[in-house]
C-alpha cells in the first residue's frame, strides 16, 4: 500500500541552504524498477529528510544515460518536472524497461517519483519505441509529454509523408495523438519550440516561421502569428533558438518577430519579442526596457521564457541596454522583466547584485518567475572540483537576491566529481530541482534535491 505524505513535511529552510549550514545529510536510494508499474525512488518522509538528495538512478543501473552526454562531459537537460514536484520527464539513451527500439537511440520517460512508476512516451501504435526529436516538454499537470517524431508513429497515416510530426501523449489513458494538423502551410516539415499548456490542452510550435497553436478539443491549428487585423499570415523570426513560449493557461503566447510593426502597428523594432494574449488579441512589446525602448537590435534575445502565470518573462542573450555596466563585450546573460511594473532584474548576478564574470544559461523558472535556474562557469574557469571548464548549476531567488549552487551537499561537499555543463529543472514553487552529477568513474547520476522548506 502506498504510504501517504504531504511536500510540507519535507522540511529544508532557504536560508540554510544559501548561508551553507545544513543538517547532516544521507543519500538514500531502492534499485529502479524494470517494469513499467513498479517501484523505483518514492518520496516518502523516511526516505527524503531535511537536506537530503536523492538519487532518481543509481550510476550502476547505466552509464551516460541523460542525454547528449557523450564523452562524459555534455548535459543539455532533456528533463522537466510537474509543478508538484512528483512527475519528472527525462531522455535516456539506455532502455530502462523491455521496450522494443524500432529506430532511434533511447527513450523519453516519465518517473513518478512518489511511486517510482515509469512510463514510456515516444512508443508508437504497435508498441515500439521510436526516435524523437528534442525538445520534448512534460505538462505542469505532469499528465502529458510532446514531442516531435515521423508519420511511422502512427500507422494509420498514409505513406509518403516525411519530416516531422508533432505528438501529444497522454500518460494516464496511454492515448497518442498528432497534434500538428493538415491546417498547417506545410503539415509534415520543420518544427521547433514545442510548448504546452499547463493542463495539456493547447500546444503551441512553430512550422516554417509561421506560429500555430493547437487546441486539443478541435480538430485543426490556429495561425497565431497574423496581423493584427487578423487579415495577413506573417512569419516570425526564425534566427537564435528558443524564443517561443506560452503561459500555463494557454492564452498568452510569446515570439520573436522579425518587425515589432507587422504585428503592433506604431512600434518600431527589429528581432523582437511579442506577446499576444489570444482572448483580448492585447499585443506588447515584451523585449523591451522598463521605460519600453526596445532591446539594442544588434543583440537580441536568444532564449524568452514566459512565467507560467503570465507575468514575467526571462530573457537570454547580450542585450546592452537592460541593465547598467553591460556591454557588448559581456558574455551571455539573463534577465527577467516583470510585465505589469516593467522592472528588470539581472537573473545571472551574486547575492549582492554583481553580474557574474560568465554570465549565465537559463535552464528553469518556477511558475511565478520568482526563482530561476541556470548554468554559469567559475569566474576562474574552473569547477569546484577543479576541471577546466567546468560550469555550475545555480538558483536565483529574485526575491531576495540570494544565489545558491545546487551542485553541493548539505555539509558542503561537492556532489559532481566530473567536468559538465549541465541544467536543471524546477518544481512549479521552486522547492525541489533535479540535476545531472558526474561520479568519479564518469557516470552520470540524476539527484533530486530539496532546495527550500
Amino acid at each position: 500500500m502506498e504510504r501517504s505524505w504531504k511536500w510540507s513535511g519535507l522540511g529544508l529552510v532557504l536560508v540554510a541552504l544559501l548561508s551553507g549550514c545544513f543538517s547532516s545529510t544521507s543519500v538514500k536510494e531502492k534499485s529502479p524498477s524494470k517494469s513499467g508499474g513498479g517501484q523505483g525512488p518514492v518520496l516518502t518522509p523516511d526516505l527524503l529528510q531535511p537536506g537530503d538528495t536523492i538519487p532518481v538512478f543509481s550510476s550502476h543501473d547505466h552509464a551516460n544515460s541523460w542525454a547528449n552526454i557523450s564523452g562524459a562531459t555534455w548535459d543539455w537537460g532533456e528533463y522537466q518536472l510537474s509543478s508538484d514536484g512528483e512527475r519528472l520527464l527525462f531522455h535516456s539513451p539506455s532502455l530502462l524497461n523491455q521496450e522494443v527500439l524500432a529506430d532511434g537511440s533511447g527513450a523519453l520517460y516519465r518517473r513518478n517519483l512518489k511511486t517510482g512508476e515509469l512510463l514510456v512516451a515516444n512508443v508508437d501504435t504497435q508498441s515500439q519505441v521510436r526516435d524523437y526529436s528534442r525538445p520534448a516538454k512534460l505538462s505542469k499537470n505532469g499528465r502529458y509529454a510532446i514531442f516531435s517524431g515521423n508519420p511511422t508513429y502512427d500507422f494509420s497515416q498514409s505513406p509518403g509523408y516525411s519530416g516531422l510530426m508533432i505528438w501529444r501523449k497522454d500518460f494516464q489513458t496511454g492515448a497518442l495523438e498528432h497534434v500538428s494538423t493538415d491546417s498547417d502551410a506545410s503539415p509534415y516539415g520543420n518544427r521547433m519550440d514545442n510548448q504546452v499548456s499547463a493542463d495539456g490542452r493547447y500546444v503551441v510550435y512553430r512550422n516554417h516561421g509561421l506560429i500555430y497553436r493547437r487546441d486539443m478539443t478541435q480538430s485543426n491549428a490556429e495561425v497565431v502569428s497574423r496581423s493584427i487585423d487578423g487579415s495577413q499570415v506573417l512569419e516570425s523570426e526564425m534566427i537564435g533558438s528558443g524564443v517561443i513560449s506560452m503561459s500555463g493557461d494557454g492564452q498568452k503566447v510569446m515570439f520573436m518577430a522579425s518587425r515589432v510593426s507587422d504585428f503592433i502597428p506604431g512600434v518600431s523594432g527589429e528581432k523582437q519579442v511579442i506577446m499576444i494574449n489570444l482572448l483580448t488579441n492585447e499585443r506588447m512589446l515584451v523585449s523591451s526596457t522598463s521605460s519600453g525602448v526596445p532591446l539594442d537590435g544588434a543583440s537580441p534575445a536568444w532564449v524568452a521564457q514566459l512565467s507560467t502565470d503570465g507575468s514575467k518573462v526571462f530573457f537570454q542573450g547580450i542585450p546592452i541596454n537592460l541593465v547598467a555596466g553591460l556591454d557588448s563585450g559581456s558574455p551571455t546573460h539573463i534577465y527577467r522583466k516583470d510585465l505589469s511594473t516593467g522592472e528588470v532584474l539581472l537573473v545571472s548576478a551574486n547575492d549582492s547584485g554583481v553580474p557574474l564574470v560568465s554570465g549565465g544559461m537559463l535552464s528553469s523558472v518556477s511558475d511565478d518567475g520568482r526563482f530561476a535556474c541556470f548554468s554559469t562557469q567559475d569566474p576562474l574557469g574552473l569547477g569546484a572540483s577543479g576541471v577546466s571548464g567546468a560550469s555550475r548549476i545555480k538558483v536565483k531567488d529574485l526575491s531576495t537576491g540570494a544565489l545558491a549552487d545546487l551542485e553541493y551537499g548539505p555539509n558542503g561537499e561537492n556532489l559532481n566529481s566530473g567536468q559538465h555543463r549541465s541544467a536543471c529543472a524546477l518544481s512549479g514553487d521552486g522547492r525541489f530541482g533535479v540535476i545531472t552529477v558526474r561520479e568519479s568513474d564518469g557516470r552520470a547520476r540524476l539527484i533530486y534535491k530539496q532546495i527550500r522548506k
